[in-house]
């Protein structure tokens, strides 16, 4: 789980990570082991702690 300020941010780390060619290199491998996946954005509750 991740936590990202905003959309901006969120879309900044992903596209430094597809840019390093180390994380391509261990993805290409890993990828056919994995047999689901699911993306969820999630907003902090209300009543919860805030930043």
């Amino acid at each position: 789980m991740w936590k990202f300020d905003d959309d901006a941010d969120r879309r900044a780390f992903w596209a430094g990570v597809y840019g390093d060619a180390n994380f391509m290199a261990f993805a290409a491998k890993i990828r056919p082991l994995i047999a689901e996946q699911q993306n969820k954005l999630m907003l902090s509750a209300p009543w919860g702690p805030q930043p």
